[in-house]
């Protein structure tokens, strides 16, 4: 019986989540759902027949990898855009902050 294991999903999407919706353009086979039904399908095939479709899963994984790695990099650097963003707006406060600080000040 196949596990699966979930991550925090404080995010929205659970890693099994993201692997399912990457996987399931490349090779629905591969999905979570199917892994049961799969292991018992490749056991009755011919041999010939299970290699070819081992290879297939093989360049499959190779390319969710990829594919994953891609997913991966463009949300750290998402997440590093808001991260300069946000320090930007805490500069720019902490600047009309002082500026507002040094106009009472002038003031009395």
């Amino acid at each position: 019986m196949a596990t699966t294991t979930q991550t925090d999903n404080s995010a929205g999407v659970s890693a099994v989540d993201l692997y399912n919706l990457l996987m399931f353009d490349i090779e629905p086979d591969l999905t979570t759902n199917n892994i049961e039904i799969l292991e018992r399908e490749l056991e009755l095939l011919p041999e010939e027949e299970r290699k070819e479709r081992l290879l297939r899963y093989a360049d499959a994984w190779d390319t969710f990898s990829a594919n994953y790695d891609k997913v991966a990099q463009k949300r750290t650097e998402e997440i590093d855009a808001l991260e300069l963003r946000v320090k930007s707006l805490q500069k720019k406060e902490n600047s009309d902050a002082l500026s507002n600080l040094d106009s009472e000040i002038s003031k009395q």
